[in-house]
């Protein structure tokens, strides 16, 4: 679209210059223009939520507590309708031993084993340190 690699044949940009501009050159400048005014910014991808939402927490219960709970889900994948998951770091906050840390992270969906592996040696750390504290 931007003229960088050759379109896709099932990909048409016409619509998306149109709103750019009525000729096809200048509308590919905007369009650069546009997408070079976004660098730097954080992916709206990173706000995905269930593979439906982008929003806030806030946004995404609010929304989730709108939708028809009676309506047949047998189309809705079960990730759809899981709730939000927690952070590794909620998890690591509210679990008191290593392995209940292990599967409230585990069982969430959100995450697998060689995720909470990378947070475990922190978790740990913190656990001694908490245990360091009450005595």
């Amino acid at each position: 679209m931007a003229g960088i690699i050759e379109v896709p044949p099932f990909l048409n940009i016409e619509w998306l210059l149109a709103g750019l501009g009525r000729r096809k050159k200048i509308a590919i400048e905007r369009y650069r223009e546009f997408i070079t005014q976004g660098e730097g910014f954080p992916s709206i991808w990173a706000s995905l939520r269930n593979q439906v939402l982008i929003g806030s927490e806030v946004f995404v219960e609010t929304a989730q507590s709108r939708m028809d709970n009676d309506r047949k889900l047998s189309e809705v994948s079960s990730y759809q309708l899981r709730p939000l998951v927690k952070s590794l770091d909620e998890y690591t906050e509210n679990s008191a031993e290593r392995n209940a840390f292990i599967v409230k992270a585990y069982v969430s969906g959100g995450y697998t084993l060689k995720d909470i592996d990378r947070v475990l040696s922190e978790f740990i750390k913190l656990n001694d340190e908490r245990s360091y504290q009450k005595s």
